[in-house]
C-alpha cells in the first residue's frame, strides 16, 4: 500500500508541475493528455489546477504598476571611486613590489652566475705494447698483482 501512495505522490508532483508549464504553453501533446487523465481522476490535483489557472488569469489581466519612485540606485554603471587613501595605499604596495624585483635582479646579476658544468673524470688504461687489443664487448683482463703500478701510501 506505502508503494502506492509513493506512487501516486510522485504522479501528483509531476502533475503540478505540468500545470504551470500549461500555463505557459509549454507541454507537448502527450504531456497536456498525460495531465488532463490525471486531473480527471485526482480532485485535490484539479483544485490546485483551477487555482492557478485563476491567479494566473487575474494576473495577466491586470495593468502593468510602475513603482512611484525608481528602485535603480543613481550610481548604478559607474565604478565606485576610492578615496586618496587607498590610492596611495596601491601606489605604495606597487612600488615596494617594483623595488623588491629590481634588487633581486641586481643581485643576481652581480653574482657568479651557477657552478660551471664538468665533464665526469674518465680513466685510461695503459696496457703494455705486447698485450692485444680488448675485444670491444668485453672488458680488459685484470693485471697480476706483480703488473700493477704501485699506490702512494
Amino acid at each position: 500500500m506505502a508503494d502506492l501512495s509513493e506512487s501516486r505522490a510522485a504522479r501528483c508532483s509531476r502533475a503540478r508541475e505540468w500545470v504551470s508549464l500549461r500555463e505557459d504553453g509549454e507541454l507537448s501533446e502527450l504531456e497536456k493528455l498525460l495531465l488532463r487523465r490525471h486531473l480527471g481522476r485526482c480532485p485535490d490535483c484539479r483544485a490546485f489546477a483551477d487555482a492557478v489557472g485563476a491567479v494566473t488569469s487575474l494576473l495577466r489581466a491586470s495593468e502593468a504598476a510602475s513603482p512611484a519612485r525608481s528602485v535603480v540606485p543613481a550610481r548604478l554603471g559607474r565604478a565606485p571611486r576610492f578615496g586618496w587613501r587607498a590610492r596611495l595605499g596601491v601606489v605604495v604596495v606597487a612600488g615596494a613590489a617594483g623595488l623588491g624585483a629590481l634588487v633581486g635582479w641586481i643581485t643576481a646579476s652581480s653574482q657568479d652566475g651557477p657552478a660551471p658544468i664538468r665533464p665526469p673524470v674518465t680513466t685510461i688504461a695503459v696496457l703494455p705494447d705486447d698485450a692485444p687489443p680488448p675485444a670491444p664487448d668485453t672488458e680488459p683482463a685484470p693485471r697480476p698483482p706483480s703488473e700493477r703500478p704501485s699506490e702512494p701510501v
